[in-house]
């Protein structure tokens, strides 16, 4: 309450302090959760993504993507992993059960996928052996945000009957909300055993494999196996497998390449120097207001108040502030993630950028270290106080000692050493993006090259002839628009 009563008389420093830390531990919590996300959490919902590898293969030349008979053999011989799913994709026309046509995407997967990541349906049942035999009747389970939009968030909807590409097909659950994986879509099938799918030779429709590695395992190990895999192959099945690549990579580098802790950790780097900034700031405001406080600790002293009960009135001070701060950096962090969800949006990449309890821990260990580190400077000072003089001497001449005026002098020393590295830091950056920006591409005036995509309605649209009527037509009204020179 003591505490509580100074900070609210000295309503400028309080103000000053509590601000400066907000806005320092709220860019250091944003910070570390985008960072977290981009590292370690990787899919909502996804149990243990830091364990789950993204396996594929390509010629030298770029081209891609991993065929289902390859996939078999990996999973049948390695030894580095608990399973192993394959996901290919596929453009399907969904007709609801009131009729409704939509074009959209399927995920061909195999049955365990849902398992391997450790999240079942949030209605009906996952896929079982029987969905992928040869002539079973076809079933799909949709997305949350499908099963919403399209489906009326009917929860009868599962064992209801839908047409994918003309065929009566069966919805057998739903997918929780948040749920997608690999990238935004709204359908899963099981993949269906054609002799199509088990021909050897790369396949140009996006597939992939995703696997979750043994305890101890780490991923160089698991990708010198499957290295150690296609060289056999390759002596197997020389037509369609010499020369094929494989690639075994975590989500990390996945979504932001091979350099991606360090991307993300000099970031995160960037943003302690600017907490250790606002510390050092703080710190020397509170050592100001300590030294104006001076006569009022000598007085105490006399009194027979020990130096222990003064740290701490000082240390709680500190953390009333911090703790202020600290809530709300708090709202400054979920203000701040939601626009960078909605900024960074794609349908290519699903990330976990939920502030959560996680989160909260990291939030609440920073804002003590703010604390302690905010009450050092005057924390010291008093240790170093003694009566005997204090309160005979003026106070000036007190309290601005050759050893306070050191420390004040080594915490703006201090600020200016980090700002300078913080700022070469970011002028590298900089220039870096200005150089890419910059960076010759080929092609000519690109900032007035616009591109787009249009999905044509399969059912309106079903032949080849009518889909390029349409886009003749499109092409003409498109030159008549003044300012548009070629399309």
């Amino acid at each position: 309450k003591h505490a509580w009563r100074g900070l609210r008389r000295d309503r400028a420093f309080t103000l000053s302090a509590m601000t400066t830390l907000a806005l320092a531990i709220g860019l250091n919590v944003t910070v570390f959760t985008i960072m977290d996300a981009m590292l370690f959490r990787g899919f909502p919902l996804v149990q243990g993504n830091d364990r789950l590898v993204y396996l594929q293969e390509r010629y030298p030349s770029g081209v891609c993507c991993i065929s289902y008979a390859d996939f078999e053999d990996w999973r049948a011989q390695a030894q580095s992993f608990e399973g192993m799913s394959y996901i290919g994709s596929a453009s399907i026309s969904f007709a609801t059960p009131g009729g409704r046509s939509i074009d959209t995407t399927a995920f061909l997967v195999s049955i365990n996928t849902f398992g391997l990541l450790g999240v079942p349906p949030m209605l009906g049942r996952d896929f079982a052996p029987a969905d992928e035999a040869v002539g079973a009747a076809p079933v799909a389970i949709v997305n949350h945000r499908f099963w919403e939009s399209h489906l009326g968030k009917r929860a009868d909807i599962v064992h209801s009957t839908v047409h994918v590409n003309g065929i009566p097909t069966t919805v057998i659950g739903v997918m929780p909300e948040r749920f997608d994986f690999p990238t935004r879509e709204d359908v899963w099938m099981p993949v269906v055993h054609t002799s199509e799918l088990h021909q050897r030779g790369l396949t140009p429709r996006g597939s992939t494999a995703v696997a979750r590695l043994r305890d101890g395992i780490r991923p160089e190990e698991a990708r010198a196996e499957i290295e150690a895999i296609n060289r056999r192959l390759e002596s197997s099945y020389p037509a369609t497998n010499r020369g094929l690549i494989p690639t075994v990579v975590t989500y990390e580098q996945l979504s932001s390449g091979p350099d991606a802790r360090l991307i993300w950790g000099s970031l995160w780097a960037g943003a302690w120097f600017v907490l250790l900034i606002a510390c050092a700031n703080v710190a020397n405001l509170s050592l100001v207001r300590t030294i104006g406080r001076w006569r009022e600790f000598s007085t105490r002293v006399a009194l027979c108040a020990g130096q222990a009960r003064m740290l701490r009135q000082v240390v709680v001070e500190s953390l009333t502030i911090a703790t202020a701060g600290g809530s709300i950096a708090w709202w400054i962090t979920t203000w701040s993630m939601r626009q960078w969800e909605v900024t960074t949006a794609s349908r290519y990449q699903v990330l976990d950028y939920a502030v959560d309890s996680r989160t909260l821990v990291y939030l609440l260990a920073i804002t003590a270290a703010a604390a302690i580190l905010c009450s050092l400077a005057p924390a010291g000072r008093i240790v170093q106080l003694g009566v005997g003089g204090t309160l005979k001497g003026d106070a000036r001449g007190v309290t601005h000692t050759l050893r306070t005026r050191r420390l004040a002098a080594g915490l703006v020393a201090g600020q200016m050493a980090l700002a300078i590295v913080l700022l070469s830091g970011a002028g590298v950056l900089i220039r870096s993006f200005v150089k890419i920006v910059s960076a010759e591409t080929g092609v000519r005036d690109p900032e007035h090259v616009l591109a787009g995509s249009i999905r044509l309605p399969s059912e309106k649209y079903s032949s080849p002839s009518a889909r390029t009527l349409y886009f003749d037509r499109l092409d003409e009204q498109l030159k008549t628009i003044p300012g548009i020179e070629a399309t």
